[in-house]
């Protein structure tokens, strides 16, 4: 919020003429300057109220605003008063003739307190708070949401620019997270209220939930009435139940944990580890117990995630527990309840599987959000019914209408559910948003990105009663590791929305030849590899001052951090950078209008991956009409060939611990020719046979990638009785010595 909001001017009939302004005027506080002619310096200033001196602290306070540059404020007792207006007087105590006078209404004389909410974007609030009258046990400041639920405000941070109106006596600022505080999130456009008592003091709306704008859904809303039910608790607990950890009865503890699905190895998981095996739990109580504890943090109601063997156990062993570990056990849900069956039978298309949830990161700015918008898009077109549920998968991202409620699980058992979530995400989030496992059908829609799919993941993908990718490379990597049927659907690449962007405004000559690339940091400097990219283009045009290298970083505060951290594919970036006069680098956030925007301009898209799930860039750069080198790797060659593209080859190189967001043995991706990249780049400057090609990749990727051929693999994976076509098989079953370890505990 602007400081200038704390001015209000409140003048008067002046009794001369002099210059000043009375800008806040309460009982317990006059701010606001009066230059007085005759004083030489800033003037002892008199406040009288209805003819009354008043007296209190009297600062001076700086107001480069003003002329003099200073300005005047008294805290005093507060008074009251019968008039209404209050008559305000403000006058050189020297010279009372240089005087301005305010007449204040009775209401805003009383009022205790101001304060202001400056920014509420998802999940943080700011604001500041300044209190006149000491606050009684009664009046305590307070954030209000839309559904009556309060959470306490507290001053914790300085707002000098405030106190300059203000004074500092009870006047600060404060800022919180409101998902930590919920638990939950609420919709944008929600009003959240800054109260006291009774008395409010402003309101705002919030932005950027990752639930979105609120709208209709097939979902009800709570209204405080829902209950959960134990017949319905035992119906949600089968899948998890019947779903074992994707590890070997005598793993130890910490593998055990990954194969629940749950990876968390902080210093006080393993200090609680070593605390419960010196109490004599084995490997696999242990295990169960430490998920218990990170599921108890989601900030909602959660749902028991242990299969059979582990959830006995638990239930077992808890009235042994020390008490603090006890405390982890109360309130999960179902977890001392036992279904009638532990098997969950994995259902075959039927006619409910018409009505389809996308449930998620509908609302994320995101490849993964992108994928969830382009799904309900696809299935409308078809025909589908398609409702939402948004959610982010983490404490203050969570939809409550997903909670286990009679109401909620009633509504979701005729609809088959497409998740839009990272693998390993999915486990908490159906602990968490537990009335997504009332459908009896679970697609998970899921991304990946190099060859080997890690233990860690390989339970949440038996979880699901399908998965549908984008490309084959990704459904030969889960195929390999899982006996969850696997259709290839495609994706579609959307770019009716491009905002035209001009050499001129980038420094760019018209006649330059601009070669292009962008990533976002936060999917790994090593994986996207810029530093291939450039090198590349220096081996094509080092010294040529007509080309031009275009880099875009999402994320670029992550490089940087990346490379103060000793990483050595973010310090190479950096040094690049340095090194390369040709080479334009933007940085920050842009629309994806612009982003499309940027590749249009170009003359050539190159990206030169060690690994992609599909590559969404080099897509849209092909819809667009630019040419692109890429290496001949990975999800890419769904779309991408030699007839279409310049593909690069490469080298098979192993993954390092720290490159990726996780390793396991016998991790690879692509290492790509650098050399080989530099001829390509120079093939495209000299346009011989670019047109043709550049041609037929438009065609291709109108055939393949686009809203009609996901609408027609959406609705051939979702008819009742029509059988999967060759195009988007699914899967067989996994060969013999592969696939989800279905072992039981001792």
């Amino acid at each position: 919020m602007r400081t200038e909001r704390l001015v209000r001017r409140m003048i008067g009939g002046r009794t001369s003429p002099v210059a000043g302004s009375i800008d806040r005027a309460h009982a317990g506080l006059v701010t606001g300057w009066l230059g007085c002619p005759t004083c030489p310096e800033s003037p002892q200033i008199e406040v009288r109220v209805d003819g009354t001196t008043i007296q209190g602290q009297q600062l001076t306070t700086p107001r480069p605003d003003v002329p003099g540059g200073s300005g005047f404020l008294l805290r005093f007792t507060p008074i009251s008063t019968a008039h209404d207006p209050v008559i305000v007087r403000v006058q050189c105590a020297a010279h009372p003739a240089t005087s301005i006078e305010a007449k204040v209404g009775s209401e805003d004389w009383r009022v205790p307190a101001l304060g202001r909410i400056e920014r509420v974007s998802w999940p943080h609030v700011s604001g500041w708070i300044a209190e006149f009258v000491p606050m009684s046990t009664q009046a305590k400041m307070c954030l209000q949401v839309d559904n009556g639920q309060t959470i306490p405000v507290r001053g914790n941070v300085p707002r000098p620019d405030v106190q300059t109106f203000l004074g500092a006596e009870g006047v600060t600022g404060f800022q919180l997270n409101l998902g930590d505080a919920l638990g939950y999130a609420v919709p944008s456009g929600t009003t959240i209220r800054l109260l006291r008592g009774n008395l409010l003091l402003d309101e705002a709306t919030v932005e950027t939930s990752p639930l979105g704008p609120l709208s209709e859904s097939c979902i009800p809303s709570p209204d405080g009435s829902d209950h959960i039910e134990p017949s319905v608790l035992a119906d949600l607990l089968v899948r998890f139940r019947s779903t074992p950890a994707a590890a070997a009865p005598d793993a130890d503890w910490q593998r055990l944990l990954d194969g629940l699905g749950f990876k968390v190895h902080s210093a006080s998981t393993h200090q609680w580890a070593e605390f419960l095996a010196a109490h004599d739990y084995g490997a696999a109580d242990i295990a169960a117990i430490l998920a218990i504890r990170k599921i108890k943090g989601m900030g909602v109601p959660v749902l028991d995630p242990l299969p059979s063997a582990l959830s006995n156990r638990v239930r077992s062993a808890s009235p042994e527990l020390p008490e603090r570990v006890q405390s982890w056990t109360d309130d999960v849900l179902g977890l001392h309840q036992q279904p009638e069956s532990d098997a969950h039978e994995k259902k075959s298309p039927q006619a409910h599987d018409l009505r389809v949830c996308v449930a998620g990161l509908t609302e994320h700015r995101s490849g993964l959000g992108q994928n969830a918008t382009h799904s309900i898009t696809a299935l409308r077109a078809a025909g589908i019914h398609a409702c939402t549920a948004p959610f982010f998968p983490a404490p203050g991202g969570w939809n409550p209408r997903l909670l286990p409620t009679k109401q909620a699980t009633g509504a979701l058992k005729d609809h088959s559910i497409l998740l839009h979530l990272p693998i390993d995400r999915v486990a908490p989030a159906l602990c968490a948003q537990s009335a997504l496992l009332a459908s009896p059908r679970i697609i998970g829609y899921f991304m990946w990105e190099t060859e080997v799919i890690p233990r860690q993941l390989w339970r949440p993908l038996g979880l699901v009663d399908e998965i549908w990718t984008a490309t084959e490379f990704v459904a030969k990597s889960f195929h390999a590791v899982t006996d969850t049927p696997v259709r290839v659907t495609g994706h579609a690449v959307d770019v009716s929305m491009v905002e035209l962007v001009t050499r001129a405004e980038l420094g760019i000559p018209d006649d330059a030849f601009v070669v292009h690339f962008s990533f976002d940091a936060n999917s790994t400097v090593a994986r996207k590899n810029p530093n291939a990219a450039i090198d590349a283009f220096r081996a094509a045009f080092e010294g040529d001052p007509s080309a031009v290298f275009v880099l875009k970083v999402r994320n670029m505060q992550q490089a940087e951090h990346l490379a103060r951290s000793g990483d050595p594919h973010a310090r190479g970036m950096m040094q690049r950078l340095q090194e390369n006069p040709s080479i334009r680098l933007i940085t920050g956030e842009l629309t994806r209008a612009r982003s499309l925007g940027l590749i249009a301009m170009a003359d050539c898209f190159i990206s030169l991956h060690r690994s992609e799930g599909y590559g969404y860039a080099m897509a849209e750069a092909m819809a667009l009409g630019t040419p692109v080198v890429a290496t001949d790797y990975s999800g890419s060659r769904d779309f991408m060939s030699s007839e279409v593209g310049w593909p690069v080859g490469h080298s098979l190189v192993d993954v390092l611990p720290d490159e990726y967001f996780y390793w396991e043995p016998g991790m690879c991706w692509a290492e790509a020719d650098v050399a080989q990249a530099a001829a390509a780049l120079r093939n495209i400057r000299s346009a011989e046979g670019v047109a043709e090609r550049v041609e037929a990749a438009q065609k291709h990727i109108a055939l393949v990638g686009t809203i009609d051929s996901l609408r027609d693999a959406y609705a051939d994976a979702l008819a009742p009785t029509k059988p999967p076509s060759a195009n988007g098989a699914i899967a067989g079953p996994r060969q013999e010595g592969q696939g989800l370890l279905r072992e039981t505990f001792p």
